[in-house]
């Protein structure tokens, strides 16, 4: 379980509260210390998932698995995503099968959240990020959120089978290599892929990834174990030789 999830499951005593009556609990001065510290800790559990997602993903592009590699990309960023809102003391939890938010905050009351989980993370990211590129930028005339979602559900559900053995549009660039278009990805400052149609289903989640991780480092002193970095570290390769950038990115977090 996630651990914010087990403090409001404590602190609010879900399980004895009736559910129209949530929205009239409200965080105290200790339960808000205590909320923070189980949000930054789900914070580098979600990047952790985000950067296990992407590693698969390049694994099953090599492997010419567009279809699920896709879907993993997507699930990066969602925990990319999530990652950031956790950092940003934005709460996500349930009672029973309803959603709720709240900020953490002396004061604060969960707020019912509308739609899926997935949806309501992209909404939280846009409330509190509004200035963010992920927000303000557009990719084909969509915003990246949707446009990501677009693609993972075109993959997984929309199509009658999946793509493989052919290509999909979105991964075109691969065939330029894939050991330098990460590197070009995690080296930009410029947001110049990111954004691209052309490069956006590798280069997005990666700088959201990015976005979380400096985050995360600037932020906070939480750092991933010495065994996790070991296993990251390990699990990106490009026909059988590490990429370094990305190893890189793993070392800032230890």
């Amino acid at each position: 379980m996630h651990h914010a999830q087990e403090c409001i499951n404590l602190k609010f005593n879900i399980n004895q509260v009736n559910i129209d009556s949530i929205n009239n609990c409200i965080l105290t001065g200790p339960i808000t210390t205590e909320l923070d510290k189980c949000l930054k800790n789900d914070a580098i559990n979600y990047l952790y998932s985000a950067l296990i997602s992407y590693a698969e993903a390049i694994k099953g592009i090599q492997g010419g698995f567009f279809s699920w590699s896709t879907v993993k990309l997507y699930y990066c960023a969602f925990y990319a995503l999530r990652s950031i809102l956790s950092l940003d003391g934005c709460c996500i939890f349930y009672v029973g099968t309803k959603g709720y938010s709240i900020k953490v905050r002396q004061g604060e009351h969960p707020v019912k959240a509308k739609g899926t989980t997935h949806k309501l993370v992209m909404s939280l990211f846009k409330k509190y990020n509004a200035s963010s590129p992920f927000v303000t930028q557009e990719i084909d005339m969509e915003e990246p959120f949707e446009w990501l979602m677009s693609q993972r559900e075109q993959a997984n559900y929309k199509n009658g089978r999946f793509s493989e053995p052919g290509k999909p549009a979105i991964f075109n660039k691969a065939s330029v290599g894939l050991q330098i278009l990460i590197k070009e990805y995690i080296l930009d400052t410029q947001h110049t892929y990111c954004f691209d149609s052309d490069h956006a289903m590798l280069a997005l989640p990666l700088e959201i990834i990015k976005n979380a991780i400096d985050k995360l480092s600037t932020n906070t002193d939480y750092k991933f174990s010495q065994s996790d970095v070991k296993f990251l570290k390990g699990l990106l390769r490009i026909s059988g030789n590490p990429v370094v950038e990305f190893q890189g990115l793993i070392d800032g977090l230890k």
